[in-house]
């Protein structure tokens, strides 16, 4: 508890269109289940642009082929509770929250004391 942790996730952008930062094509990795949901976890939130909203990717423009990349900080409170801690997430397309093809993401955080 009061620990932190940096996750950073890697996504292949696999359509034609690509990912560019400031346009309607720009992707975030968003909170899911649902989507557009404050995370469960939003108070862990270190550097999150919103509560449903995990990160933006690191690079501005991701074509085709390319690894775009999501880094987000969380620490845990001290009133977390011992034991697993699942994040879910997704692409989405940031104009929109319309999910992106594929860009289903999931981790488990463990808080051992």
């Amino acid at each position: 508890r009061g620990g932190t942790a940096t996750i950073a996730a890697c996504f292949q952008n696999a359509g034609t269109t690509t990912w560019i930062r400031g346009t309607s094509s720009e992707v975030e990795l968003a909170q899911c289940c649902p989507l557009g949901s404050p995370s469960p976890l939003s108070e862990w939130a270190v550097g999150w642009p919103t509560k449903t909203v995990y990160a933006d990717l690191t690079t501005s423009s991701i074509g085709h082929g390319q690894i775009g990349r999501a880094v987000f900080g969380i620490r845990a409170p001290a009133t977390a509770s011992l034991g697993d801690h699942r994040i879910d997430g997704f692409l989405v397309l940031a104009s929109t929250g319309a999910p992106v093809p594929g860009g289903a993401f999931s981790v488990v955080v463990t808080v051992i004391r």
